[in-house]
């Protein structure tokens, strides 16, 4: 009898602990002062006993009332809030102009078609390529529009993309330039690609502008050149070299 006593009592203090813990806290929400947006991951310190609370992705917290809270976040200003007491309580946070966010900067990371991309690029294929000399690969630049390649002796070629790069007198400036993945351009902004032969390459791709700025800093734009998949050809000489084994 006397265990069914204390447990009895066990139940409701439990029962009373939780109706009484669940009374005493408050939902709220943390947004912007001036657009409304809801602010993720704001920090708000109990300043009594210190402890953290953050604010989920949706804005949304949950804290104990009649206390005071010191609501924080990068980019806003600290605002302290004393004796919570409503229910749905929102908080706005003015900006702080002179500290932002950190901003982070991306690119298109899946290939998109041609027609929806927003840069400026110039697609030369290989049948272009292959109407051409092996040798000089001037001519295949000068029918880009906007792009313009000056040939002279050795190291006194130009490239010259919507007239950035045309102030240099000698070699090519402000203008970047890819063998694939390979950088073709130096430390000090000096790029060379007539060295490559026509053979070598399947197709160039050049964008022009400031877009270009997802390959490195290059205010003309970029010469993207793809080299030939000689996959096929080693293979072909394999097989042939095995048939000439087994004759």
């Amino acid at each position: 009898m006397r265990l069914i006593q204390k447990t009895f009592l066990v139940v409701l203090l439990l029962i009373g602990s939780v109706c009484g813990y669940s009374q005493n806290r408050i939902n709220g929400k943390v947004i912007d002062s001036e657009n409304g947006t809801v602010l993720e991951d704001v920090h708000i310190l109990e300043l009594k006993d210190s402890t953290v609370v953050l604010s989920n992705k949706f804005g949304e917290f949950n804290v104990v009332e009649s206390r005071n809270y010191k609501f924080s976040r990068i980019g806003y200003h600290e605002k302290i809030v004393k004796n919570i007491n409503s229910k749905d309580v929102i908080i706005q946070l003015n900006v702080k102009s002179t500290e932002l966010n950190e901003v982070l900067v991306s690119t298109n990371q899946i290939p998109i078609k041609l027609k929806k991309s927003v840069a400026t690029v110039q697609i030369i294929s290989p049948r272009e390529i292959e109407r051409e000399n092996d040798i000089n690969i001037a001519p295949i630049l000068n029918k880009v529009p906007g792009v313009y390649m000056h040939t002279g002796a050795l190291n006194t070629n130009r490239i010259t993309i919507r007239g950035v790069g045309s102030r240099n007198l000698y070699g090519t400036a402000k203008i970047i330039a890819y063998f694939e993945d390979i950088p073709l351009t130096t430390g000090s902004g000096e790029t060379t690609i007539e060295d490559f032969e026509l053979n070598a390459i399947s197709r160039l791709e050049i964008i022009k502008g400031a877009t270009s700025s997802i390959y490195g800093a290059g205010l003309g734009g970029v010469i993207h050149l793809q080299p030939k998949n000689h996959t096929s050809t080693i293979l072909l000489l394999v097989v042939n070299c095995l048939w000439v084994l087994s004759v």
